[in-house]
């Protein structure tokens, strides 16, 4: 093997590698960039899910509201039921 011809390997191999470099960065590249959108969509679930505590916390005092009110119904339900029997023994 002449010294031209080692030359001409070691270069190719340097070309390989400097390739592959190339190829390797474009890739961390690529992940870099899925990474970021991958943030950004984690960012917006949780957004998302601040939303849905937050409607869900709404609906939940609601319920306990409408449920207090249910009780104050039907004790004056109560009230009016006692007061018509009392009068029904009176006539």
């Amino acid at each position: 093997m002449t010294k031209e011809d080692f030359q001409d390997k070691v270069l190719k191999q340097l070309q390989l590698l400097a390739e592959a470099q190339d190829k390797m960065s474009v890739d961390v590249n690529n992940m870099q960039r899925d990474l970021s959108s991958t943030k950004q969509d984690l960012a917006s679930v949780k957004q998302d899910l601040s939303s849905v505590k937050s409607g869900q916390n709404e609906l939940f005092s609601l319920a306990k509201g409408i449920e207090h009110r249910v009780e104050e119904n039907s004790a004056k339900l109560n009230a009016i039921d006692e007061s018509v029997n009392y009068l029904q023994g009176i006539v």
